[in-house]
């Protein structure tokens, strides 16, 4: 019988395999459950159990094959507005613990502006 779903990786799982780069932009705006779902990749054992996937034939332990081990290479970055712009809120103090956390001013004057738009034109020009 055919499954009315199948599984797909995700961004997430996909990186997690390969050891890419994963970016969370604006991570704080992201749910809560799905906040809470990283803690365990974010942990030493850099590990995802992957629940929803479902399993194969009844009565098959299919534990392995959900649990997802990132590759050494995996690295998250996250990026964030302060809490308390519209919208946004503060990140828990056991998840903020598991990142570097860099201070990035607002761009106020003109020449770094120009910089970065620079920059950012030579790159998309290569391409």
């Amino acid at each position: 019988h055919a499954a009315l779903f199948e599984w797909m990786d995700g961004p997430l799982v996909t990186a997690m395999k390969s050891g890419d780069l994963l970016l969370l932009d604006e991570m704080s705006l992201a749910e809560d459950a799905v906040l809470e779902r990283l803690n365990s990749v974010l942990e030493p054992g850099r590990m995802l159990v992957l629940a929803e996937k479902g399993g194969g034939e009844e009565g098959q332990d299919n534990k392995s094959e959900n649990e997802i081990f990132a590759h050494e290479d995996f690295r998250i970055f996250a990026t964030m507005n302060p809490g308390g712009d519209f919208g946004k809120r503060e990140l828990s103090p056991a998840l903020r613990s598991r990142f570097t956390e860099i201070w990035v001013p607002s761009i106020t004057e003109r020449e770094d502006m120009d910089m970065i738009l620079k920059s950012t034109f030579q790159l998309a020009n290569k391409n």
